[in-house]
Order: structure tokens, then sequence, then C-alpha cells
């Protein structure tokens, strides 16, 4: 995957992102991918995620973007006998794909931990993960991308542009929409007006698919949450944003009917009081 010809990458270009290249890290036996562990669970999900965060900082990118390139046959899953016996064949895909989706992403929530100054390849690999052929991968790509907005990178990739085009592209799956929406709601900081902008246009676009436009408004109230303002240290700029964000909602002339988005548009406004 290039992010030199991405549509939704706008100015980014090959040269200017980091290369993100794992190919000589070796992976790790990670326990919430083997099926008598993750079965056990009340939820039944594979999750890697406890197994990265134990991981030192530099060797949990080193996994994390190993596993993003490695082929499906190349991650550290589970030998076939360690299945319950008498499982399925089915089935037994069935968590096999669980299990590699979790490890993509898994690398990709921890990838979206990263600070750029502590490891420029986290930025790139999550703008190249967009476009991965799973929707729910690339929603996830997307959420996190959000991350990097709230610390406000710079000089790389211009995060609510890039995850403005993917939440309006309509030949994109509604699941990838609804993920660039919640990561705009991540934005704190210097950015974050420019993301309520994109948000509220989304909802405003009647042509919007009701899915993305709930995204949109949850995102909306998430972006304007009073306690998150108040971990950021910016009590008067999420005030200003709330403000911003309910005249904005109250005064939409779009019919939300008594679907769906009125519900969400209901909540958002509860929770941007």
């Amino acid at each position: 995957m290039c992010v030199a010809t991405s549509s939704l990458a706008g100015p980014v270009s090959s040269t200017s992102l980091p290369s993100s290249s794992s190919s000589s890290t070796s992976l790790p036996s990670l326990s919430g991918l083997q099926p008598r562990v993750y079965l056990q669970k009340r939820n039944h999900d594979p999750d890697v995620l406890a197994d990265l965060r134990a991981l030192p900082a530099r060797e949990r990118v080193d996994v994390a973007l190993a596993l993003l390139a490695a082929p499906d046959d190349a991650l550290p899953l589970a030998p076939d006998v360690d299945y319950p016996a008498g499982l399925a064949k089915d089935e037994r895909a069935r968590l096999r794909a669980l299990e590699v989706r979790a490890a993509r992403t898994g690398a990709l929530v921890v990838l979206g931990d990263v600070a750029d100054a502590a490891d420029p390849r986290a930025l790139p690999a999550l703008v190249r993960a967009l476009d991965h052929d799973d929707v729910h991968i690339a929603a996830v790509a997307a959420e996190r991308l959000g991350q990097h907005g709230l610390r406000r990178a710079t000089g790389v990739v211009d995060v609510v542009d890039v995850l403005s085009r993917v939440a309006n592209a309509g030949a994109r799956d509604v699941v990838v929409r609804a993920g660039a929406c919640a990561g705009l709601g991540r934005h704190r900081g210097d950015d974050a007006e420019r993301a309520l902008d994109a948000l509220l246009s989304i909802v405003a676009d009647k042509a919007t698919p009701a899915d993305v436009v709930v995204a949109a408004l949850q995102a909306t109230a998430n972006l304007g949450s009073s306690w998150a303002w108040q971990a950021h240290g910016d009590v008067a700029r999420g005030a200003a944003l709330r403000a911003k964000a309910r005249t904005a909602l109250l005064g939409s002339g779009r019919d939300d009917g008594a679907g769906p988005v009125a519900a969400a548009r209901a909540a958002a406004l509860a929770r941007l009081r």
C-alpha cells in the first residue's frame, strides 16, 4: 500500500513518511491469540493488547509494525491441536479470522498511543492501514489516527484532513467512515475546532448515511466531553466547543424523524450541556 498515491492522504508523500518496515522483528508468542486462553474469557474474543502493552516501548512498536506487515500465515497463531476437540472446521476458520483481525487491530491501538516524537514510524503505519481490505481493521486505523490529532502531529500528516476525507468518501464502507468520525472525536488542542467543523458538516449533510451520522454525533459529544478537556488542561476551550456544537445541532434543519439519528442527536445534546 503506497501512501504517496492514496486519495485519502492529501499532500502526504512517500518521502515524507518514515519507513515502517519490520521484516527483521521476530514475533513473540501472544497469549491473547491462543484459544485455550481467550475462549476462557467471558466474550471469547482474541485480544493482544495486554501482551503488547507488557512489552518495553520500543519493542512494542517493533512488534506492532511486524504484526501489520506479516502475512496471515506468519502470525503467531496457535496450532490446530490447541483448539477444542470436536470443534467444527468452519468454526475454527471463524476463530482464525478473528485472531488475525485481533493481531492487526491490537497493533493499531498500540500505534495510536505512540507520540510521534517517541517513534515516528507509528503515524504513517496508521495512515497506510486506512486502505486495509478488512473494513474493521481500516476503521480501527481511522479511529486511532485521531489519537495523533490529539497530540497535533505536525510536518507529516494533517490528521483532520485525512480523517475528513475518509468520513466523507461515499465509496468507502460505512464502517470505515464511522471509524473516521470516531477519530475526529478524539481531537483536543489546536485542531479540535477544525475536527468539530468536519463532524458538524457530516451531520448536516442530508446525503450522509444514517450510520455515519450517528457516529458523527457520538464523536461530536466525545470531542466536547467536559472531563476530557479538564484532563487536557483546557476547560475554557472545551466549554466553547460544547457551546458551538450544541448551537449547531439545535439549529440544524435536518429532519431526523424518530429513528437512530434522532436518538443520537438527543444523546449528544445531553452530553454537550
